[in-house]
């Protein structure tokens, strides 16, 4: 087989009672949903040369991660965000303006949320100010979300609905310049966007990789793999 190969960014995280202070871990569900659905996923520190990186993939799926820093936003930081490392940002910036534009890209959770921002949009910092409550989305909650039905997303799911877990309490607020609304829960919060070019880019809320019993969520995985793999053929 063929297999694409696609990067999966991953910034440093603190450890205790080691004899090194960081480490470089990404969750083995992203990695298993790419393997089964024919990719080899490589993980990339966010220490690494985005230049030298670039050429390399076929595709990237940014995961899910903290939150972002207010600076980063042109706001002042909410005081109940957990920031994400400061080296992640910069690096997957750069990693963007440096990857062939029409190479697929799969954001979820914070990765919807780096796309919006990288391209500039604007994220709601902390959701329970708009819902009311603390824990609507962010407790892996199964949402029942709905698809717009001509989408991209909606072709990959093959359905116009799907029941995703959520696990976030910063969200899109207003998608950025060239990509367009695909998906929404009953609360109105934004789900999904995706690019309106006509490249294969889709941001998440939710973490499909979490329901992969599911057959919506494999053919998701699918679907982005085939992408990559016509991808690397075209190059």
């Amino acid at each position: 087989m063929n297999r694409p190969v696609i990067g999966i960014t991953v910034p440093p995280k603190a450890v205790k009672g080691k004899s090194y202070s960081h480490e470089y871990a990404v969750a083995d569900l992203y990695v298993q949903a790419l393997v089964v659905a024919g990719a080899s996923p490589v993980v990339i520190p966010t220490s690494s040369d985005p230049a030298s990186v670039a050429p390399l993939l076929d595709g990237w799926l940014i995961p899910g991660g903290n939150d972002f820093d207010g600076c980063h936003l042109g706001e002042p930081t909410h005081p109940k965000a957990n920031i994400e490392h400061p080296e992640r940002f910069p690096m997957e910036r750069a990693l963007l303006d440096l990857v062939d534009q029409q190479m697929p890209i799969l954001g979820i959770c914070y990765g919807s949320q780096f796309l919006t921002v990288a391209n500039g949009g604007k994220l709601e910092q902390h959701m329970p100010d708009r819902l009311g409550v603390e824990e609507t989305h962010s407790s892996g909650t199964k949402t029942l979300i709905s698809v717009s039905p001509n989408s991209l997303l909606a072709r990959c799911l093959g359905s116009d609905q799907v029941e995703g877990r959520c696990y976030h309490h910063q969200a899109v607020l207003r998608p950025a310049p060239g990509y367009a609304i695909c998906a929404t829960a009953p609360d109105k919060t934004i789900e999904a966007v995706e690019s309106t070019d006509g490249s294969w880019i889709i941001g998440l809320q939710w973490h499909p990789e979490r329901s992969m019993e599911d057959p919506v969520s494999q053919r998701l995985f699918k679907n982005f793999v085939s992408a990559c793999r016509e991808f690397k053929e075209s190059k």
